[in-house]
């Protein structure tokens, strides 16, 4: 038995907010790393890209579509974004996969 099989899963409910409704300053930048939920967090985010056009940088590894998905769900909200896809180099001796990830400027 490992020691976390002798510990009970602890569940937690929290709140999930919009950036929208959370972020009432300007943003210049915007890095977005949630675990997968990145379509839905660029959802909540649609008020402050169209009005503060800021940097985005979007994790795109959880899901094969997400890079094709997540640079099309960023022209819906804003077409005046250039996009691109950067991939960490496969010689890294330190990566295992490789993570890519978008940048819109």
């Amino acid at each position: 038995m490992s020691a976390l099989d002798s510990h009970p899963a602890v569940i937690e409910k929290v709140k999930v907010v919009r950036l929208d409704d959370d972020i009432p300053e300007p943003i210049t930048f915007l890095k977005i790393d949630v675990e997968g939920m990145d379509k839905e967090t660029l959802r909540g985010a649609s008020g402050l890209i169209r009005k503060y056009h800021p940097k985005l940088n979007v994790d795109a590894y959880h899901q094969l579509a997400d890079i094709v998905d997540i640079p099309w769900q960023i022209r819906e909200i804003d077409k005046s974004y250039t996009l691109y896809l950067r991939l960490p180099l496969v010689s890294d001796a330190h990566l295992r996969f490789p993570f890519p990830t978008i940048m819109a400027i």
